[in-house]
């Protein structure tokens, strides 16, 4: 049985036993980009947050000199986007939300570049995002912006700042309504991110310096809600600051470097915190900013300029092109939901349900999104123990096969004359198969035998798109035998890469190749085959009376036309008291 190709590679992130979650955790979910998602070309939209799995919202500063900070949000997954709110020459670098109408976002602050000019750090909404106003009530002293923002809980809100300084953390402990702030420039230049696993204990990580070629990486820990600090890691290398911060388990914890120097690294801690390994990324001068991991050891970094990178063993090894470019911020809402901002946003969906992934399997689940090996091949032939073509083996009699959909590689619409080849191990029925049209046409599918000689065919009128047609083609034993159509010009999908035969439909068929070659696939996919059992049934007199002494009241062929007995066809036989006995005479 040829299994479908997935394009897409999964991951469970819940598992009922050790072996699974180990066999699960090498197979990470899918990234996809949220196509009505705003878009900034070649650059980042700076921070996203989401309060449920559908109502998220997600900043950006300006590109230009004259550019705006601009907020949008979404309250369908993504689905789509409205934009709410606009500040001229304001980067709106974090977000957060209590809940779904109170919220805060920090801008970076002027001066940062030449685009920002907007003096007003900190906006607020207590309407969801459709107003917003400045936050005024701030004591200590003043941040010139913000980078980082968490919502601890309803109550507990902290923010950091800026790049290239001062370095200041900022505390509400009234969910947002007064605001505190603290300077820590005895301990850092620059703050960029923040994370807090309790109210009291977490860290911040930034630069040692304000600038970006003296400083070094810096992580600060503090067990008192930020009253006092200690150093946890100043990086070895200089020329960059720590940028952001994701633990996805209370040991476990990941912090990027952006730097201009070689090689890149990145900061690990499996100890909560307490002690940071520097981690070997890339010799190549990669910008790192975003991380996040689904489990401990399945993450990804986003770098500014290209495709971000993924990693299935916790750091060790990393490979490029997994979710899009310039990402800044990961936000997992649960263990099967993630959203990214750079680009564009970006969606991670994943799936812990596991079974047989097989379509053509005889236990496929179309939920399933983890295959555990489970599936049960299509054995085709007659199970009616009372036929004279019983077979023992056969677990169905009806089992599809060839390629699933058109999707598996490249291809296009074709009007040439081609066709498949096939063998057949036993007489069976093609009965339908899935059919790919560039328009309305007519068109006549053809079974031949191997010297291309008709052996059955049928006529449709197809549509524009994908349609699945009835064919009912009596199929002899033989080899090479051929699936295609009478004349050019159909307009029929084909595929002109990747086909992998053969294809074996139930241990019955098997398509071997293509008129054009074993690279080409043409025209009929998903093709459903029966084997119909062979009755040699009782004597059935003039009257139409068998010995049962049920009434037969009519014959049907398989395309469903009245017809008289006759020998080596299909028939189907109808009787008075409703049941229907599909029978071949043998001559």
């Amino acid at each position: 049985m040829k299994n479908m190709k997935i394009v897409k590679i999964f991951i469970a992130l819940i598992t009922l036993t050790l072996c699974c979650q180990s066999l699960f955790a090498q197979f990470p979910g899918s990234w996809d980009d949220l196509p009505n998602a705003p878009f900034l070309n070649n650059y980042k939209h700076d921070d996203i947050y989401f309060v449920t799995p559908d109502i998220g919202w997600v900043v950006n500063g300006p590109i230009n000199v004259g550019d705006s900070g601009m907020i949008h949000k979404t309250t369908d997954g993504g689905l789509s986007w409205t934009r709410q709110f606009t500040v001229s020459k304001s980067r709106f670098r974090s977000v957060g939300f209590v809940d779904s109408l109170k919220g805060f976002v920090g801008n970076v602050g002027a001066g940062i570049s030449s685009s920002v000019t907007d003096t007003n750090i900190f906006y607020k909404t207590l309407d969801g995002g459709d107003t917003w106003s400045v936050v005024q009530n701030l004591t200590g002293p003043r941040p010139k912006g913000i980078c980082g923002l968490q919502v601890v809980n309803d109550t507990l809100l902290y923010a950091v700042g800026r790049l290239y300084g001062p370095s200041r953390f900022i505390r509400s402990n009234d969910g947002g309504d007064n605001w505190v702030s603290q300077d820590m420039s005895a301990y850092a230049g620059m703050l960029i991110d923040l994370y807090f696993w309790t109210p009291d204990s977490g860290i911040v990580v930034g630069g040692t310096t304000s600038g970006y070629s003296t400083s070094r990486g810096i992580v600060l820990f503090t067990s008192d809600g930020g009253l006092s600090w200690q150093v946890k890691h100043t990086t070895s290398s200089t020329g960059g600051t720590c940028w952001k911060i994701h633990f996805p388990s209370p040991n476990v914890g990941y912090v990027t470097w952006e730097t201009i120097s070689t090689p890149v690294i990145f900061l690990k801690t499996t100890d909560g915190g307490q002690n940071w390994q520097e981690k070997f990324f890339s010799n190549s001068s990669y910008e790192t900013e975003a991380i996040g991991f689904v489990n401990d050891t399945v993450g990804w970094i986003g770098v500014r300029h290209d495709p971000s990178f993924q990693t299935t063993d916790g750091g060790d090894t990393w490979q490029q092109g997994f979710v899009g470019s310039f990402l800044n911020r990961f936000r997992f809402i649960n263990d099967t939901l993630a959203y990214a901002c750079g680009e564009t946003v970006y969606k991670y969906s994943a799936c812990y349900i596991s079974g047989c992934t097989d379509p053509f399997a005889l236990n496929y689940d179309s939920i399933v999104c983890f295959d555990d090996g489970s599936c049960i091949t299509a054995v085709l032939g007659c199970t009616n123990n009372t036929a004279t073509n019983y077979n023992p083996l056969a677990n169905t009699t009806i089992a599809n096969g060839g390629e699933y959909d058109n999707s598996f590689s490249t291809g296009e619409y074709f009007d040439g004359d081609q066709h498949l080849v096939f063998d057949a191990d036993s007489t069976c029925i093609i009965k339908s198969a899935m059919f790919y049209a560039d328009s309305i046409n007519t068109i006549t599918f053809e079974l031949r035998d191997d010297n291309g000689i008709v052996l059955d065919d049928t006529t449709h009128i197809v549509i524009q798109g994908a349609q699945r047609l009835a064919l009912n083609f009596q199929v002899p034993i033989g080899n090479d035998l051929q699936l295609g159509i009478s004349t050019s010009n159909s307009g029929l999908y084909r595929n002109n890469s990747g086909a992998d035969y053969p294809y074996n439909i139930g241990e019955l068929v098997n398509i071997t190749s293509s008129s054009a070659g074993n690279s080409y696939y043409y025209f009929y996919y998903d093709i459903e085959v029966e084997t119909p059992c062979i009755i040699i049934p009782s004597e059935v007199n003039d009257q139409g009376i068998n010995s049962d002494n049920k009434k037969l009241i009519q014959i049907k062929d398989i395309l469903g036309q009245e017809t008289n007995t006759k020998q080596n066809n299909i028939l189907l036989y109808i009787y008075d008291d409703g049941t229907v006995e599909k029978k071949i005479i043998m001559e």
